[in-house]
């Protein structure tokens, strides 16, 4: 049996949503994609894929290739092509298709290393998310292709990468500012089709009508920082949005290809958006005068009985 990471529950801490789509709703995500061969490749080693269902189910997947020119570009799209077939045609829950998916897509695209000497050693990372028919979204992802989650409380980036440098920032070893230059950053710890077998991390993410959510390859993440992406989002509709990130990762010299997916759920007159709010410092609040005189006479009164008792 393939190793398996369980679908974690939200942290302590995060913001909290309502689960707020329908079948209905779903069929409503303004969503849209792009890819870029970047400035400094010469081809484009990115897949990514948009599918659907008839019961309103709707998958995003982006795929970063590695291998050669020829091995990276046949990964990833062998990977997104591969989930696509087993999210059409799987009768599992939301969390077990999207595990079978990527699973079936290492052994495809294992499979196809073995048999063309060519494709030898060829892998790829990839993130895909689920927007069920149950109204709940998922991810699933290996490697560094990363998921964002942009929200009235900020942007929040819901997948670990699975990197030397992502693994050293969660450990203290160096600061998320020191990862973004590390000469190892572009060193990741899984991938999909390197090996018979891959673990996989599937998760159930918080939702709420309005949230917007980002697929991307490292080749936006590398060059646009998360608060960039969070203001161009939000600033124009989702088509016009990937054309932006894009050409922001071109602009600043793009040494990697770039794919980014944009998706929004549909807001709802009978939805709300469900946000902690922080309870005030405690230290930090200073009593009015009133209150201190009332509190004041309340003591004397207290001390006088007491000398009354004695």
């Amino acid at each position: 049996m393939l190793p398996r990471r369980a679908p974690s529950a939200p942290q302590r801490g995060e913001p909290s949503g309502v689960q707020a789509m329908t079948a209905a709703a779903t069929e409503n995500i303004d969503s849209a994609s792009l890819t870029s061969i970047g400035q400094v490749r010469s081809t484009n080693q990115d897949y990514f894929g948009e599918f659907s269902r008839p019961n309103g189910d709707r998958l995003l997947v982006v795929a970063d290739g590695m291998g050669g020119h020829r091995g990276g570009a046949t990964a990833s799209r062998l990977a997104t092509e591969t989930i696509g077939e087993v999210f059409a045609k799987s009768t599992a829950n939301s969390p077990d298709m999207l595990y079978d998916a990527v699973s079936a897509a290492n052994t495809r695209v294992h499979q196809a290393s073995l048999e063309d000497p060519e494709l030898r050693g060829m892998g790829t990372t990839v993130v895909t998310m689920l927007f069920d028919a149950e109204g709940l979204v998922w991810v699933a992802h290996v490697g560094d292709s990363r998921a964002y989650r942009l929200h009235p409380a900020g942007i929040e980036q819901i997948t670990q990468d699975h990197s030397v440098v992502g693994e050293m920032v969660r450990r203290g070893l160096i600061t998320a500012e020191e990862a973004e230059v590390h000469p190892r950053r572009n060193e990741i710890l899984r991938s999909v089709g390197v090996e018979s077998a891959v673990e996989i991390d599937v998760a159930q993410v918080l939702s709420a009508p309005g949230d917007f959510y980002v697929l991307c390859s490292d080749g936006l993440s590398g060059e646009v920082s998360d608060v960039e992406i969070a203001q161009t989002v939000q600033s124009v509709p989702p088509e016009t949005a990937v054309k932006n990130l894009v050409a922001l990762a071109n602009d600043r010299g793009a040494p990697d290809n770039v794919t980014v997916q944009i998706a929004l759920l549909p807001m709802d007159d009978e939805q709300t958006i469900q946000i902690d709010s922080p309870l005030p410092p405690q230290a930090t609040r200073t009593p009015s005068s009133s209150t201190w005189i009332a509190g004041l006479v309340v003591t004397l009164v207290v001390a006088a009985a007491g000398y009354y008792l004695l």
